[in-house]
């Protein structure tokens, strides 16, 4: 019986570290969804914010040939 101790303790100790890396990957798989979630949130606030601009200059231009 003895020789078994050792044998299953590292077998416990195998799964103990296969349930904590199943964990873990979990965990950077959802920040990376969420990563990537916030990124294209932004890249769409910069594409409205493009397009703001534009209009902003297209309307200053506009004035500015009006007062000119």
């Amino acid at each position: 019986m003895n020789s078994k101790a050792p044998v299953v303790i590292l077998i416990l100790l195998c799964l103990g570290l296969l349930v904590s890396l199943v964990v873990r990957h979990n965990q950077a798989a959802s920040a990376q969804r969420a990563a990537e979630a916030r990124i294209q949130e932004l890249a769409r606030d910069l594409e409205d914010t493009k397009s703001q601009r534009e209009q902003l200059e297209s309307q200053t231009s506009s004035c500015a040939r009006t007062w000119t």
